[in-house]
């Protein structure tokens, strides 16, 4: 029984282990699928950037500061994350409208967004020198949760560039106490809510509560493709700190396919999945996304993010020469090895075709004794033929010799025998 349960555990275990393996390589092709196809997404959202910026314009022209306030915000919000410059140059575009609208709420509104901006660039300083001014005294409880959300993420990467313990963690206090704040304003058992907690319990190191906050958040809501990312991305991150290392590149792809889909440039997704590729040894890869997370940090001129891709490009980069340095050699010693059965090849040949030539010259050799012998044994027939005849007449003139022999005793025996002594002489002469 114990075996038994012991080999269904096995058995379990190779299942998963397989299903993961399978589940993350079509997750991998579906990223490398939509790496191609990114610029058809690029292109919608373009399309979408053109139209609003028709209607802006439109809206301008009227001189219908509300209706192009609204319009701006819209376009802002397409290009947060997808490009600094353009973001930073409507986030002003936008605080003017505001102002020309005399709205309290829409002018904190256009500070909120414009320290986001700072923040998604990587200009700390100036997010916080935005943000810190602001009163919050006349603001509606939205914009306040608004406020919370963006400072509190401000101090949070700030503490993660910063990377000092010290200042680390002071930094993170600080979030933590903007993000409370934010948390005591936003309805329970939201998407919103389950996010902020889900980066509360990640900041406060409650890494399983944290991954099971985000879990909840995916499952249980209709979330967009931007959140979606931010959320899988974050638990990736996460299963990572867990030792869960093919679950966090499955939901770092998951996040690396959510940014292609919305076109969001400022991410992280890309880049901690390099890193994660790079240790279980695919390089190539590794340092495709490694190029392309250089590229969407280059062309939304995040300053943090190109200094945290440009920390680990190198070691990609440097893997992946020696990688290539090592099929070098490889391929040196392969082609050693060729030439040398080559080599081999070509004295075998040689041997064989020497020893091919000598056994043609001993079968020329050998045909001609054999002529040489078919005629002698021409000759032995000829010669055994004359023998065989000379044989014959000689055994015919001693046959008749001993004939005439036997005749010529016979006649002297009569003689004798009839004492007719007179007629041997006769005979004998």
């Amino acid at each position: 029984m114990r075996k038994l349960l012991f080999v269904s555990i096995l058995l379990l275990t190779f299942s998963e282990l397989l299903f993961s393996s399978n589940n993350t390589d079509r997750l991998l092709n579906t990223l490398d699928s939509e790496i191609e196809n990114r610029n058809d997404y690029l292109s919608l959202k373009t399309d979408r950037i053109n139209q609003l910026k028709i209607q802006l314009d439109y809206f301008q022209k009227l001189s219908n500061t509300e209706q192009a306030y609204n319009t701006c915000t819209k376009l802002l919000d397409e290009y947060q994350s997808f490009s600094y410059d353009s973001a930073f140059k409507y986030v002003f575009k936008l605080h003017n409208l505001a102002i020309q609208t005399g709205s309290v709420n829409k002018i904190a509104d256009s500070k909120i967004r414009m320290g986001f901006t700072f923040l998604s660039s990587g200009l700390f300083k100036e997010a916080l020198d935005t943000l810190d001014n602001m009163n919050l005294s006349h603001l509606n409880n939205s914009l306040k949760k608004e406020y919370y959300n963006v400072i509190a993420r401000t101090y949070y990467d700030l503490a993660d560039y910063n990377n000092d313990e010290y200042f680390g963690n002071q930094y993170r206090r600080k979030g933590t106490e903007y993000l409370d704040s934010a948390l005591n304003l936003i309805a329970k058992n939201t998407s919103e809510y389950w996010s902020a907690i889900g980066l509360r319990r990640m900041k406060s190191n409650d890494i399983q509560g944290s991954a099971d906050a985000f879990n909840f958040l995916i499952s249980q809501f209709e979330i967009s493709e931007h959140t979606y990312a931010i959320a899988t991305s974050s638990l990736g991150y996460l299963y990572s700190l867990l030792n869960r290392n093919n679950d966090a590149i499955d939901m770092l792809a998951n996040a690396a396919i959510a940014d292609i889909k919305s076109s969001t440039k400022e991410t992280v997704a890309l880049r901690n999945l390099a890193v994660h590729l790079l240790e279980k040894g695919d390089i190539n890869r590794a340092y495709k996304y490694i190029k392309i997370a250089l590229n969407d940090a280059t062309e939304y001129n995040a300053r943090h993010r190109k200094v945290e891709v440009g920390a680990v490009l190198p070691i990609i980069e440097g893997e992946r020469l020696t990688t290539v340095e090592r099929q070098r050699k490889q391929l040196l010693n392969y082609s050693f090895v060729v030439s040398m059965l080559s080599v081999l090849v070509l004295s075998f040949f040689s041997i064989i075709f020497f020893q091919y030539r000598k056994l043609n010259k001993v079968k020329l050799i050998l045909q001609e004794t054999n002529n040489s012998l078919r005629d002698i044994n021409h000759s032995l027939r000829e010669a055994n033929k004359i023998k065989q005849e000379y044989i014959g007449y000689f055994f015919n003139v001693n046959s008749d010799y001993i004939d005439k022999i036997e005749d010529f005793q016979k006649k002297l025996h009569r003689k004798i025998v009839a004492k007719q002594f007179n007629d041997l002489e006769s005979i004998l002469t």
